[in-house]
């Protein structure tokens, strides 16, 4: 795993283009991914759909096997306990333009 992109619900990433991500914070910080090069999942799970409960519960057995493959998807560099490299949390362009909007909105009151 290279980063978290968070973005808005509905946006979908194009894998068959390539894809900037960048700090947030410090834009300048950027990681052009090739496109074909990287892949999108999603990581959030639906716990309600129009009000109906669609979570299957997990067993404690199938929890730590999640775990377990999740913590394989990190580079060594991550996993360290010793000064470990902090994994990359960026927004998607759409998300970190609806938030400077919002500031921008916010500090003109």
């Amino acid at each position: 795993m290279k980063a978290d992109l968070i973005g808005l619900e509905g946006e979908s990433v194009d894998t068959s283009q390539d894809l900037t991500i960048f700090d947030p914070i410090a834009t300048w910080k950027r990681m052009t991914l090739p496109a074909g090069g990287f892949t999108v999942r999603e990581l959030m799970e639906p716990v309600f759909v129009e009000g109906r409960c669609c979570y299957r519960e997990r067993t404690m057995a199938e929890i730590m096997a999640y775990a377990a493959e999740e913590r394989d998807t990190l580079w060594e560099e991550h996993k360290r306990l010793i000064r470990p490299q902090i994994m990359p949390v960026d927004l998607s362009q759409k998300l970190y333009d609806l938030k400077q909007e919002m500031i921008t909105q916010l500090r003109t009151k």
